[in-house]
């Protein structure tokens, strides 16, 4: 199971902009087999102001403390990962999941079949 994490809005991971932290857990054991940590200077936050016809989300720094920071904790992780085998087995395929988190609780935006190995 592969879990790609960044800090603020996805959309900064989807488009390039920033580097995501990189999980990868043995879908068996649940284990976390491999951690890379990528360095994330800036963030992409939703703005607290409605603009009208103008685009809402901003570019925020991220704090100097959290740049170098894993940005899953480990039991973050395993509740992803277990969420992914059984939207999986829900639909009798692997799973793209894209997903959000707020306020300590994680949310399923999308799934939709694994196209590419």
């Amino acid at each position: 199971i592969v879990i790609e994490a960044v800090l603020g809005l996805g959309e900064a991971a989807v488009s390039g902009v920033v580097t995501p932290d990189l999980y990868v857990v043995n879908r068996t054991s649940m284990a976390i087999e491999e951690r890379h940590v990528a360095h994330q200077e800036r963030q992409l936050l939703r703005g607290t102001e409605p603009r009208p016809g103008e685009e809402n989300n901003t570019w925020v720094a991220v704090p100097a403390s959290l740049a170098n920071s894993q940005k899953l904790s480990d039991p973050e992780i395993h509740i992803l990962a277990e969420l992914a085998l059984r939207i999986e087995e829900h639909y009798g395929t692997p799973q793209d999941i894209e997903w959000a988190e707020e306020d300590a609780a994680f949310f399923i935006v999308q799934a939709r079949p694994v196209t590419t190995v």
